[in-house]
């Protein structure tokens, strides 16, 4: 069951894979999962992704492109802090991202807080060959060169 949901969280989405990778990497952080940023540093280069904007989103200074990722940093944010949504901020979310793209995102961040805390749960760390995670653009650049 898992698999499937994985399956579908990963590569069947409306959003596009950046928007999708600034999601993950989101939580991330927020969850402070080394395996997720890890696994997810690669994925966020190939989505288009600068190891800059990466760092940022690690130390919270990323800086949207345009509205729409502005507008799912702020539901991504939100949902991580465990508030609700107004009904005028999810009016808004709607207006920007679509109710389907924004439904998958609100899916997406449950999916991988959940896999954060089964990895967390048995302790599956990334790989000893990888630099241990750490909000710093080196960090992040060794990450992504180091990520097989």
């Amino acid at each position: 069951m898992l698999e499937r949901l994985g399956q579908h969280v990963r590569f069947e989405l409306t959003l596009t894979p950046r928007e999708r990778e600034i999601a993950i990497l989101l939580v991330a952080e927020h969850e402070d999962s080394d395996f997720e940023r890890y696994a997810h540093h690669r994925a966020a280069v190939r989505a288009g992704l600068s190891l800059e904007e990466i760092a940022d989103l690690a130390a919270e200074a990323f800086a949207p492109r345009d509205a729409r990722e502005g507008t799912l940093v702020h539901l991504v944010r939100t949902l991580l802090t465990g508030e609700s949504l107004s009904d005028l901020d999810w009016r808004r979310t709607t207006d920007a991202l679509g109710s389907t793209a924004a439904f998958e995102v609100v899916t997406l961040v449950g999916y991988y807080r959940m896999m954060a805390l089964q990895l967390r749960a048995f302790a599956i760390l990334p790989p000893p060959s990888s630099a241990p995670a750490a909000s710093t653009a080196e960090t992040v650049s060794g990450n992504v060169q180091n990520a097989d």
